[in-house]
């Protein structure tokens, strides 16, 4: 194989260290809640830290056990919070696919490629090699699921990452959903991919997340028959902002139910020869280590049907509500503030010992009382993508809108877009599904709807005003296909949309209300 780097890996790099900026700005500038051009929903967030809460967090010790691993001068030790993904199996950044030895190169200084014509290029590199089942615990390659709720239906996919598929190596990602009536909790995790052992820790998190929060609230909604009407007081009131602090502490006991989780799955392992074995030494703590975001939603039986929803985030990825009848510049709020590092890839992680701090949960707690009408939950696989995520989620509701995943009749102002006639020439031909090979099978070419080549005709300012305008889009992709589940299309969109410089696992958790 020649030794040839594709003109998207040295953009890429550039572009990744721009959004590292950003985002430290952005998490730098934000004195109490979040730093963005958008403006916050009508509704007010707060702050776990803001409210009052009912109960004190109970910490929970950093495990006896855990060992420290020393790394060599300059490098971030494994056990230390944050990890530096440069060499690492998540870094987007890294090398993509080579070519076979005797092809021509990709990169021409007299006439360089295209932006479509590198993509094309490069997106039929890859290559797939299945999940190795000769490991203990092998992930399956995907996982997705429809859930109808009372009041809200959720969509779930998770799909292995490209450059999982082309090394041969398992994913690392998870999710979990739940609910308890009309209240809808649901976790994401994404495994460290320097951590071989990070799925289990992630599988773990959000099982013991989401289960958590099952039990504490048949507990709470019994012992607090009061506490939904409270909720649906205004968010200033004592009233309201009590009962918020009694949901805000059950979802930081979420929270560290899941650390003590994959504590004792550190324990189990510990003591099982196989895991040993497979890394060559004794696992240490930090080889469970991964991101995990909690939300909890609870619809509220008022004349505005508003939920409260609350969340924590440690690591990357992003939470987000979208209000789908509010003004396209009051309708996004994020959820959640990634933590950055220095580098590429830096973040915090669950087996964090200052995640045991109730100080250190109250401050990653977010509540927010609005009429959104969806929430998402996505690792930085997915986040990354639509970054700046301030201004990119309206972006992603349409991508799911143009393929079929969310009905485009959910949103809107009420009134109908009037268009040129170039401009419904220009969307008819833009309209036409762009196909890329998949990577599993290179004889297939997958057809998809990309709103970035929309945007090209029709501003999303505007589309937001009518987006039933995407439906062409939508039948063009479903014709295609005959996947009924939306959550099968989540997965296959997931599995298949191509964007410059992302090879990670993606898992994205829709909840729709």
């Amino acid at each position: 194989m020649s030794d040839f780097r594709p003109e998207e890996t040295l953009e890429t790099e550039k572009d990744e260290k721009e959004k590292v900026n950003l985002r430290k700005d952005a998490v730098q500038a934000a004195p109490v809640l979040l730093a963005g051009p958008v403006r916050p929903l009508s509704e007010n967030v707060l702050k776990a830290e803001n409210v009052v809460l009912s109960q004190e967090c109970v910490e929970i010790p950093v495990p006896k056990f855990q060992a420290a691993e020393t790394g060599k001068a300059g490098e971030t030790k494994a056990d230390d919070t944050v990890m530096d993904k440069s060499a690492e199996a998540e870094e987007r950044t890294e090398q993509l696919p080579q070519e076979e030895a005797g092809a021509q190169p990709v990169l021409n200084a007299a006439k360089p490629l295209s932006n479509d014509a590198v993509t094309e290029h490069t997106a039929s590199l890859w290559k797939y090699i299945p999940v190795p089942q000769d490991q203990p615990d092998p992930f399956p390659e995907y996982r997705h699921h429809l859930y109808d709720f009372p009041g809200s239906k959720v969509i779930a996919a998770r799909v292995r990452g490209k450059k999982h598929k082309h090394e041969g190596t398992n994913c690392d990602d998870w999710y979990e959903v739940g609910h308890d009536g009309d209240i809808v909790a649901a976790a994401v995790s994404d495994g460290a991919g320097s951590r071989r052992l990070s799925r289990i820790g992630a599988r773990q998190a959000c099982r013991a997340g989401v289960k958590s929060l099952q039990a504490g609230l048949k507990e709470m909604l019994s012992s607090h028959t009061g506490l939904r009407r409270e909720l649906a007081m205004d968010i200033a009131s004592a009233e309201c902002r009590r009962a918020c602090g009694i949901l805000a502490v059950l979802v930081q006991k979420a929270v560290m139910a899941a650390y003590k989780s994959v504590e004792n799955a550190f324990g189990e392992c510990l003591v099982d020869p196989v895991y040993t074995k497979l890394l060559g030494r004794a696992p240490v703590f930090t080889d469970f280590a991964g991101t995990f975001l909690l939300a909890l939603l609870v619809p509220l039986q008022n004349e505005k049907r508003e939920k409260i929803v609350i969340t924590c985030q440690i690591g990357d990825g992003m939470l987000a509500l979208l209000d789908t009848g509010a003004p396209f510049e009051t309708s996004v709020k994020l959820m959640g503030v990634p933590d950055s590092g220095d580098f590429s890839g830096e973040t915090d992680f669950l087996t964090s010992p200052k995640i045991t701090q109730a100080a250190e949960l109250q401050k990653r707690t977010m509540i927010s009382k609005s009429t959104a009408d969806l929430l998402f939950l996505m690792t930085d696989g997915v986040a990354d993508d639509y970054f700046p995520n301030e201004t990119q989620m309206h972006r992603l509701y349409f991508d799911l809108a143009a393929n079929g995943i969310l009905p485009v009749s959910l949103t809107g102002q009420g009134t109908r877009l009037k268009l040129t006639r170039d401009e419904w020439m220009l969307l008819d031909q833009v309209f036409v599904p762009q196909a890329y090979p998949w990577v599993n099978d290179q004889s297939v070419k997958i057809g998809l709807q990309y709103t970035k080549r929309i945007g090209e005709v029709l501003p999303l300012d505007k589309l937001w005003q009518d987006p039933a305008v995407l439906q062409p889009a939508a039948e063009a992709v479903l014709a295609t296909k005959e996947l009924k589940d939306p959550s099968k299309r989540l997965q296959v969109w997931l599995d298949n949309y191509v964007e410059r410089g992302s090879f990670d696992d993606r898992t994205l958790v829709i909840v729709r209300m």
